[in-house]
């Protein structure tokens, strides 16, 4: 250590010894350290070491000078280094104390701690190097003994880094334009990151992510950061790109750290297209008789650059020797300005420019006959008749109308004025034909109002209508009000009683709607009921008698005059009431019973029945001559 204070600024001593001494020796040292003197004692002259003015024992640092080395971000209590004093003298006197101080930095102070007893030397906080990368102290050994001798050694620690910083864009979004049509390898603009750490951890890299077809026309230089062009700029193409830069750290411990910055890159336009015709040819037809300063035609081109460079202005280049043609520069309208020849044929070449490219195209004039008629009608009204069972597509009809006129004047689209879904026009046939299924009991009629439209100038029409009638065909089978019918009749009544009525209706028109009633091919109750066929009204035809037929399951039809006919079955059900028409009979005229005397009273001694289900009622003369006869006795009846 060279310090102008200091005595000592020499690595080599020669120290001699105190005078008076007789044994006068010359000792050399090495040391940066502070040093104590102490005479020189022969061995055999060697006493205890009291700690005396006269007697000064050395306490030197093995080694005098420490270097030592801490990763940054390391928790407190993390070991340093160890510093060691050594003290030849015994007991408390040999006993040493350390103790450190910064030399340059007192925030050094608050991050290290040294053992007082074995001078282990630790982090007291987490080390940042961005902060401070390194730290100088002076350690300090004392011993116990009176006086107290001390020994100082230098301690130098540096910091390591560690990844622990992002690299950092100068700003978050950078903004250029630039020119189309620029030549490869042009330098656009240059992004720049820095990173808080050191070496590899510091040492950032460029990328372009999610680049997509930009990466076809931009680069990045991955160490510079410079952004280049490596393709076309096409303003046409693309007007804007936005690209994400990556800076990305080499760092290994944690790992890489990243970060990004968008660019945002506007394309300016350069006049380097020329305007496009939508048509390299355009026809006009025009009509002898059209008046001037009348639009025939509207040219359009379009210019794929920007804002002036697309202003496109039109002209006539040639064709136009007599100057009957007029075309507004901006609009491309081409105007009729003087009269035309019938049947003749102009032909112009016109110009669009934008300033400094331009495009041609030609116009053709046709003039043509005027459009003097209109077509017309045979009638004003038509009607016809299709039966409802016709199948789609079915032709009902043939419109037609004439025009005088030629060409295109006399050429007819025919239309129907009105949306009707069941029917269709064709627009150069005038056929009508049907679209969906007709039904005649849905609608039985249908008015087609009909335009006839000539295609010349100004258009000529004219209007027909069209009644179309629905025929009916039997397509609908009689229908009963309901789908079973039930009636009863007492069995004694006379023939051609009414039992019960059936109805029936039919959707369908004239004949082909008309119902009569039968059971032929049904059932009539084998002949005993007749149905008649007007009314539908069910009689007996017999006498009934319930204990033969107590019910009849009968069919009858309800059938059109259709052609073929259609008929609809429906169930009758009749039920036969009991009359009391049978005398009760039984089974013997004669009974003999044998009965045990002294049998109780009550007791059943015989049981007499009767043929028939009518009922039974005994006359009460003959039931009390029964009592008066045979009083031990009694008759009961039972149904």
């Amino acid at each position: 250590m060279d310090c102008p204070c200091c005595p000592f600024q020499r690595d080599s001593w020669s120290v001699p010894a105190p005078p008076g001494n007789a044994h006068r020796r010359k000792f050399w040292f090495k040391s940066s350290l502070w040093l104590s003197f102490i005479p020189f004692i022969p061995l055999a002259e060697e006493e205890p070491h009291i700690p005396t003015v006269e007697q000064k024992s050395l306490i030197p640092f093995q080694p005098s000078s420490y270097q030592a080395t801490v990763e940054e971000n390391r928790p407190a209590g993390t070991p340093v280094t160890q510093v060691t004093a050594q003290d030849p003298d015994e007991g408390e006197a040999g006993q040493l104390q350390y103790s450190m101080a910064a030399l340059f930095d007192s925030r050094s102070d608050d991050l290290f701690t040294v053992d007082p007893v074995t001078g282990a030397i630790s982090t007291a906080a987490p080390l940042d190097r961005e902060s401070k990368s390194t730290h100088v102290f002076r350690v300090t050994a004392v011993d116990h003994g009176i006086p107290r001798r001390s020994a100082m050694a230098t301690l130098t620690v540096t910091v390591s880094d560690t990844n622990d910083h992002d690299p950092a864009f100068e700003q978050p979004e950078y903004r250029e334009s630039v020119r189309e049509n620029l030549e490869v390898g042009y330098e656009v603009l240059t992004v720049r990151a820095t990173d808080g750490d050191a070496g590899p951890n510091a040492n950032v890299l460029y990328r372009l992510l999610n680049a997509g077809d930009a990466s076809e026309v931009f680069e990045i230089d991955s160490r510079s950061g410079v952004i280049r062009t490596r393709g076309p700029v096409d303003r046409e193409v693309v007007d804007a790109f936005e690209l994400l830069v990556e800076a990305t750290d080499q760092g290994q411990d944690p790992g890489p750290r990243s970060a990004t910055a968008t660019v945002r890159i506007a394309v300016e336009d350069d006049n380097d297209n020329a305007p496009q015709f939508s048509e390299r040819r355009y026809v006009a037809q025009v009509p002898e008789d059209v008046v001037p300063n009348v639009a025939i035609l509207q040219v359009m081109a379009t210019d794929r650059d920007k804002g002036s460079n697309a202003l496109v202005h039109y002209s006539i280049v040639s064709g136009n020797t007599r100057g009957h043609f007029y075309i507004d520069a901006q609009t491309g309208t081409l105007d009729v300005v003087t009269p035309l020849d019938y049947e003749r044929q102009y032909l112009l070449t016109i110009a669009a420019s934008d300033g400094t490219r331009q495009d041609t195209a030609q116009v053709v004039v046709n003039v043509t006959d005027a459009n003097t008629h209109r077509p017309v009608f045979q009638s004003s009204h038509y009607t016809i008749n299709i039966n409802e069972d016709r199948p789609v597509g079915t032709t009902v009809v043939v419109i037609s109308a004439t025009d005088e006129d030629t060409g295109e004047n006399a050429r007819i689209t025919y239309l129907m004025e009105d949306s009707i879904p069941q029917f269709s026009i064709a627009a150069d046939t005038g056929a009508v034909t049907t679209q969906m299924e007709l039904d005649y009991e849905d609608q039985v009629s249908y008015t087609l109002a009909i335009t006839a439209r000539d295609n010349g100038i100004p258009q000529k029409s004219d209007t027909t209508y069209l009644e179309i009638l629905v025929s009916d065909v039997n397509d609908n089978a009689p229908q009963f009000l309901r789908h079973s019918y039930q009636g009863s009749i007492y069995e004694d009544v006379p023939t051609f009683t009414s039992v019960l009525q059936v109805s029936a209706t039919d959707r369908d028109s004239g004949l082909n709607g008309r119902v009569f009633y039968t059971f032929q091919g049904g059932d009539d109750g084998d002949g005993d009921f007749i149905i008649e066929s007007t009314s539908g009204i069910v009689r007996t035809l017999r006498r009934l008698d319930r204990e033969n037929v107590p019910l009849y399951l009968l069919q009858a039809f309800a059938v059109d005059k259709g052609v073929p006919a259609r008929r609809t079955p429906v169930e009758i059900q009749v039920t036969v009431l009991d009359v009391n028409d049978n005398p009760p009979v039984f089974e013997q005229d004669e009974f003999d019973i044998f009965v045990e005397e002294n049998s109780p009273i009550g007791l059943v001694v015989a049981r007499i029945t009767r043929k028939g289900r009518g009922l039974v009622r005994i006359p009460p003369p003959l039931a009390a001559q029964s009592r008066r006869a045979r009083p031990g006795f009694r008759l009961a009846c039972s149904l």
